[in-house]
């Protein structure tokens, strides 16, 4: 599921995605904030596409194949999510209605049973039905309610050790330079200054 998933991020993600206005400025206080937007907001289309049912599917592929204002107006922000929201709220009631309908069968098992069961003798019928739909259910209800509380969070994998490393190098970069032309300069200068000697004079023969 995950690399469907992944290829539908791929496949969906317009080129003018990774564009940016030429007037647009940095205006992060602790970070660089160009590009934040448009990222934050695929980050939760791509997290609706995974967990959502087949109305928020749609919905968030509806969004990462538009503009960023389209995919905007789509997403809306964590304290209204426009229309994934309203998407959201379909998957609930189909899986609702399911719930509904399994219940009502359930109960009409239990009453056409009742007279037989209070019949009988040492509880050779049970008064109780099964649950013969019980992995549908947690399928459509519990699935559905562990993961829709998930919208809204960015669903990322812990960075490594690594990738951190080259992360701070970058930003250092970003800044100017300074580790990265202290390196280049010291092993420039260590390339071109003469090997070490012992302090003696050589020898003459």
């Amino acid at each position: 599921m995950a690399s469907s998933v992944l290829s539908t991020l791929i496949s969906t993600v317009p080129s003018s995605a990774t564009t940016r206005a030429a007037d647009e400025e940095d205006a992060g206080l602790y970070r660089n904030s160009i590009g934040e937007e448009p990222r934050l907001l695929r980050c939760t289309a791509g997290v609706a596409l995974h967990i959502g049912g087949s109305s928020l599917k749609a919905k968030a592929i509806q969004g990462l194949k538009g503009t960023n204002a389209q995919l905007a107006a789509i997403v809306g922000s964590p304290s209204h999510w426009n229309e994934l929201s309203t998407a959201a709220d379909k998957d609930k009631e189909l899986a609702d209605q399911y719930i509904a309908m399994s219940d009502a069968r359930h109960k009409g098992w239990e009453d056409s049973n009742r007279v037989y069961a209070k019949s009988s003798y040492d509880g050779e019928v049970d008064l109780h039905a099964p649950q013969f739909d019980e992995a549908i259910r947690d399928f459509t209800q519990g699935g559905y309610l562990r993961v829709a509380g998930k919208l809204g969070q960015d669903g990322h994998a812990p960075p490594s050790e690594k990738s951190l490393l080259r992360a701070a190098e970058i930003a250092d970069e970003n800044r100017g330079g300074r580790t990265s032309r202290t390196t280049s300069s010291s092993t420039a200068s260590s390339a071109m200054a003469p090997p070490p000697t012992s302090g003696r004079p050589p020898a003459v023969t």
